[in-house]
């Protein structure tokens, strides 16, 4: 069952533009836009596309479409202009669209923005960007992924990258609440028997080792799938940096 995760990233995408105007905001307008042979032309094929790698089928290249705001543009409005063509993660940018509160910009990622993304393990997991904003402080997501195994995929490579990945929301495609990928089934049922029976409750209402027996494993088996569990949600919902050495 495929599933809709809404997450933020650490991405060290766009720095120079990011530190010359903190107040830049970037909107996902469109993605994998191709130029065909021959044609100058770029145009947007969809408002959903993957969050995929730069460079297409059959020497297709992929084009991205993003809206800038948070700049004054009527009093200068090639601010963002003189900024992004320095970026050293963009090429063949262009001005398609500007508006007193908004410029439409189209753009190809280099190579150096392409090390600097995450685009190619998101194709890898053949996951379709349906949101994407960007500031200085963060990157937001709304992305479907074909499953919940897909995610966990995306997730490890933005750990092995020591990208910070924070799931805020997921959900199932028929809509229902979705379950954290990186909680085990047993991690799961463990933590959700440990809240609902008050282990967490202070003072607490049940010990460990009622906990284990209700589950029908040892104290030591339960305190561990508690532990790993407890430690992988403040990992992806509270820390900044990720810990890539410790055991899942």
């Amino acid at each position: 069952m495929s599933v809709v995760a809404t997450f933020e990233l650490g991405l060290p995408l766009f720095r120079d533009t990011f530190e010359s105007l903190p107040s830049v905001e970037l909107k996902l307008e469109a993605v994998n836009c191709v130029m065909t042979e021959g044609d100058g032309d770029f145009q947007p094929e969809a408002d959903e596309g993957p969050v995929g790698d730069d460079e297409g089928a059959d020497g297709a290249t992929v084009v991205y479409f993003y809206w800038v705001s948070g700049l004054d543009f009527e009093a200068d409005p090639d601010a963002f202009d003189r900024v992004f063509e320095a970026d050293p993660d963009v090429t063949d940018q262009r001005r398609l669209a500007a508006l007193p509160d908004r410029q439409l910009y189209r753009f190809r990622l280099t190579d150096v923005g392409r090390r600097a993304s995450l685009y190619d393990a998101a194709a890898a997991a053949d996951a379709v960007a349906l949101d994407f904003d960007a500031t200085a402080e963060r990157f937001r997501i709304r992305a479907r992924f074909p499953d919940c195994g897909a995610l966990t995929d995306f997730r490890a490579a933005a750990a092995e990258r020591e990208v910070r990945f924070s799931l805020d929301r997921l959900v199932n495609e028929d809509g229902t609440p979705g379950t954290d990928p990186l909680l085990t089934a047993k991690q799961r049922e463990a933590l959700v028997d440990a809240w609902e029976a008050g282990y967490f409750d202070t003072p607490r209402r049940v010990t460990l080792g009622d906990i284990a027996t209700g589950l029908d494993v040892s104290d030591q088996a339960v305190s561990q799938r508690l532990r790993r569990a407890v430690a992988t949600l403040v990992e992806t919902t509270v820390v900044d940096e990720p810990r890539t050495d410790r055991a899942r």
